[in-house]
């Protein structure tokens, strides 16, 4: 009988130390995300000075946990059938982008994206019958943790909860966050508003997820603004009269 797209067991609680020998431990899982060939998998995490002592002293973060699982479905039931389809540890696109814009944008300083603290590539245990591919990646990328709450569609435009002139204040943060990325030569090209943070008591606007991102010096010689990006996030709306 095969499996489902998830067959190893949770990553609630592991415990992972990074090349900095900081010890980090995932603790809630906030969302799952299946990708081709792979699983994405979103945590707030903990880190702990000493990982042989008690869960004192641990210090918020977030992560993301990319790994490699079988394109076939329902998956092998035989690990040894599922280790076949391994990529030999190369990571898929959008992950290699994600960390590689999330460096360029954290070495520039940039204040409308997560920070990104560490990153730790491993092979899945193969002496684990149950992980998803033995010998496929697991890619661990650590980044600070926003303060405020993503948007929600129904949320933004529910009339109860966003007023127009709360609307207002998020598109004019928006603007300012995107212009900056453009000033930084990034385009991020998942154009939704589940990929925007919003702290309202600071009245900043962050913009995440960074695997559809693409980058280029020329960019940020001609940083362009159109308010059709509000169009395209979903923070203003075209159903025959346009809706701020």
């Amino acid at each position: 009988m095969g499996r489902p797209y998830i067959i190893y067991d949770s990553l609630d609680g592991r415990v992972v130390t990074f090349p900095d020998d900081t010890a980090w431990q995932l603790t809630k899982q906030i969302c799952e995300k299946p990708w081709e060939g792979s699983n994405r998998e979103e945590w707030s995490r903990k880190k702990r000075e000493d990982p042989e002592e008690e869960d004192d002293g641990w210090s918020p973060s977030e992560a993301h946990a990319v790994y490699e699982v079988p394109y076939e479905l329902p998956a092998s039931d035989d690990p040894a059938e599922r280790a076949k389809e391994a990529s030999g540890m190369r990571l898929n696109y959008a992950t290699e982008q994600e960390i590689d814009i999330l460096k360029r944008l954290t070495s520039a300083g940039c204040s409308s994206t997560p920070s990104l603290l560490a990153v730790k590539i491993d092979a899945q245990e193969e002496s684990v019958l149950d992980c998803w591919m033995p010998g496929g990646y697991i890619a661990y990328i650590l980044m600070t943790k926003l303060p405020g709450e993503p948007l929600d569609l129904n949320v933004f435009w529910n009339e109860n909860v966003y007023t127009k002139a709360d609307r207002d204040e998020v598109r004019k943060a928006f603007k300012e966050s995107y212009m900056e990325l453009r000033k930084l030569g990034v385009l991020h090209q998942d154009e939704k508003l589940e990929n925007l943070f919003w702290d309202k008591t600071n009245k900043k606007c962050y913009i995440i997820d960074m695997e559809m991102a693409d980058d280029d010096p020329q960019w940020a010689n001609e940083p362009i603004w159109s308010e059709h990006e509000y169009f395209l996030w979903n923070l203003a709306r075209n159903w025959g009269e346009p809706k701020w």
